[in-house]
């Protein structure tokens, strides 16, 4: 269902898939009450379903709550998180920092509403588009023991990947596009992610000092020997 924009709500029955691995495109939209729609937490009983992409609808008030249940998903290895973009301007880039602005302030009004929601220990890749916060601790946890190698992070608000609370050590791929607000340099992000092997950076303007080629990549000495 990946890229059906007109989709506002998923189907009750979508739950009854039990022998799903993959779904892409699940919605988290604005509640109606007393409606028959799947919600996030009904999908927690099917034990295969191993990839999942969300899309958040930026004008839902609960989807922080909603996201909470991720913690109980015990089988998934591969988790996207997208936040719906804003395309109804006459200018669209002016209009998109506009409204991403605005939706920020919106989104942090929430945080008291609902923890940061658990992700879950066996999710290997994980994937945030268009955040629309500065701080991404503030909605996720990663707690301690992770298998977390692949990290994407594409466009939004975010602008801090440092935390203690955040353990980042068993990250080896990461792929940084379109933050305009992120601001570290390469040793900073080193100590960040003490395992990376391959690096990806495209039009991140305040990452400085990083070692990448005219494409934005950067590679281990090691990973390109194992090439």
């Amino acid at each position: 269902m990946y890229e059906c924009y007109l989709i506002s709500l998923m189907p009750k029955g979508l739950a009854s898939l039990s022998e799903l691995r993959v779904l892409k495109g699940f919605v988290i939209g604005k509640q109606i009450p007393g409606g028959q729609y799947c919600k996030l937490e009904d999908l927690i009983e099917l034990e295969h379903l191993e990839k999942l992409s969300i899309l958040v609808d930026k004008n839902s008030p609960t989807a922080m709550r909603e996201l909470n249940s991720l913690a109980n998903f015990g089988k998934l290895k591969s988790l996207s998180i997208s936040w719906s973009r804003i395309y109804n301007s006459a200018n669209p880039q002016r209009g998109l920092r506009r409204r991403l602005s605005t939706l920020s302030k919106v989104w942090n009004s929430h945080f008291e509403e609902a923890a940061a929601s658990t992700i879950p220990k066996t999710v290997e890749k994980f994937s945030l588009l268009y955040f629309p916060v500065s701080n991404i601790f503030e909605w996720f946890s990663l707690g301690e023991r992770q298998n977390l190698r692949k990290l994407c992070v594409r466009g939004g608000e975010l602008s801090n990947l440092k935390d203690q609370k955040c353990c980042w050590e068993t990250v080896e791929y990461l792929r940084l596009k379109f933050l305009s607000k992120l601001k570290m340099d390469w040793r900073e992000m080193k100590q960040v992610f003490p395992k990376l092997t391959y690096m990806e950076k495209i039009k991140c303007p305040q990452l400085s000092f990083f070692p990448c080629d005219e494409n934005g990549i950067w590679k281990s000495e090691a990973s390109q020997q194992d090439n």
